[in-house]
């Protein structure tokens, strides 16, 4: 079997175009694939409007293609970090990365959707006064939260808000 990812794209191509797509600065370089990658979807616009590749960053367009924005062309990153965020939107972002998950197996999308996935529910904590989009307890969100932020390549944006979430689980209990 030749060396081809989930949906035959070379390696090599995809680790070029991770590459092109990553511009955030605090990114740490222990894991450079999941941390680019992750970065990579973070940095799409919020509404997409064409194909980039024919790789993961596809699956997370068509994911997300039918989410609707803010505000006309901001980034994931942007929705998940504002605070004018719509909880309707984040309860998309994450029901939508709940049934890719089930359907994807390929553990680079699995493993970053997850920390996706738990970037909108923290949002949802974080902007709007500790509600769950979640039907995890406050306890089973903090604990899957302090997993994902233990990771080194999850950015210091991710962290932060993880953080932040952990806090408000606390302050719930």
């Amino acid at each position: 079997m030749d060396k081809k990812t989930l949906i035959n794209v070379n390696p090599e191509k995809l680790t070029t175009f991770l590459k092109s797509c990553t511009q955030d600065s605090n990114i740490s370089n222990s894991n450079p694939d999941k941390s680019e990658f992750l970065y990579s979807i973070l940095e799409q616009k919020f509404e997409f409007d064409h194909v980039i590749h024919k790789d993961r960053s596809v699956m997370f367009n068509n994911l997300l293609a039918e989410a609707h924005s803010i505000e006309n062309q901001q980034t994931l990153l942007t929705v998940l970090l504002s605070p004018n965020s719509q909880l309707n939107q984040l309860l998309q972002i994450k029901q939508d990365l709940k049934k890719k998950r089930k359907e994807i197996d390929d553990k680079l999308f699995q493993e970053v959707s997850v920390v996706i996935y738990y970037a909108a529910i923290s949002s949802a904590l974080v902007f709007h006064n500790g509600t769950r989009i979640s039907s995890f307890s406050y306890m089973e969100i903090k604990g899957s939260l302090e997993k994902i932020i233990s990771q080194d390549w999850i950015g210091m944006e991710i962290s932060d808000l993880l953080s932040k979430a952990i806090s408000i689980c606390d302050e719930m209990q």
